[in-house]
């Protein structure tokens, strides 16, 4: 309940700022989070120089730094959701590739979006919701019950629907059979059952929906 009660807070703080100083706020904070929690600033970095062996320490410094900038900024994007509307979304962000997307829903049949935990991966289902298409996200449970109703709560504002992980098949297979949008992370960690495959010489765990 603590944990919750502090994402409340926070959220009523960011409910106070302009879009674009959350968005520095969030950096800010990201930023100070990585000189935190040096453990994952540790891990993070050696999967960068896997990533990059012809990068030099200065440049891994600096897209760690990035990293963790980007993290606190997407974090700030997501709590200002619930005072995004249809109106204003246009304003903060551009959505590229929209014409593919009417492209394929001419074709009057489901449609499979696939992505990963990449940018801001979070507004993908808020900005297909705002022009009118219905989408379902497959999605891991959060631990904490009051923080996970609250996080789906907003991550259906435009009318999108989160499957969790456990109903995916069942559940998206009757999304797609209505003809509807069905969203996939592959780079998320759901169990055993999901295929580990060899990226930057370390092993990587890749979605399977079981």
């Amino acid at each position: 309940r603590q944990e919750y009660i502090f994402i409340r807070v926070f959220m009523a703080f960011s409910a106070l700022l302009p879009f674009t100083a959350a968005r520095f706020t969030g950096r800010v904070l990201g930023s100070l989070c990585g000189f935190c929690m040096l453990g994952r600033t540790r891990i993070l970095k050696a999967n960068l120089r896997n990533a990059f062996p012809e990068k030099s320490s200065s440049e891994i410094d600096s897209i760690a730094r990035g990293v963790w900038g980007n993290i606190g900024m997407t974090l700030m994007e997501f709590l200002k959701i619930p005072f995004m509307d249809s109106e204003n979304i246009g304003r903060f962000v551009k959505f590229k590739g929209a014409d593919n997307v009417k492209e394929a829903a001419a074709k009057n049949k489901g449609i499979i979006f696939f992505g990963a935990h990449y940018f801001n991966w979070e507004i993908i289902n808020i900005i297909l919701g705002s022009m009118g298409y219905q989408v379902a996200s497959v999605a891991k449970p959060l631990d904490n019950p009051l923080i996970n109703s609250l996080v789906t709560k907003i991550r259906e504002r435009f009318g999108g629907k989160i499957i969790f992980h456990r109903q995916a098949i069942k559940e998206g297979l009757r999304q797609l059979k209505e003809k509807k949008c069905l969203g996939l992370l592959i780079d998320q960690h759901y169990g055993a059952s999901d295929i580990a495959v060899s990226y930057t010489h370390l092993r990587a765990h890749e979605t399977v929906l079981d």
